[in-house]
């Protein structure tokens, strides 16, 4: 995990998002509060759904339906 978040601050993302489990990807840095207002296609656990900012504020004010780059 540590690599795959060095490479993506690398290649220049600004954000990582995921589901997964909470108490383990927290130790990464990852927090449900930042994907409060987002929105993935089909069910998802709320509190498995997952953000972390590789650059201050990269999320802020984000919402809305998650698609693909």
């Amino acid at each position: 995990m540590r690599e795959s978040l060095a490479r993506a601050r690398t290649e220049g993302h600004d954000a990582v998002i995921l589901v997964g489990d909470e108490p383990y990807y927290r130790q990464f840095g990852f927090v449900p509060d930042l994907t409060r207002r987002m929105l993935l296609p089909g069910p998802v656990d709320r509190r498995r759904f997952l953000g972390l900012e590789l650059r201050a504020g990269a999320l802020a004010g984000t919402g809305g339906l998650v698609q693909p780059a």
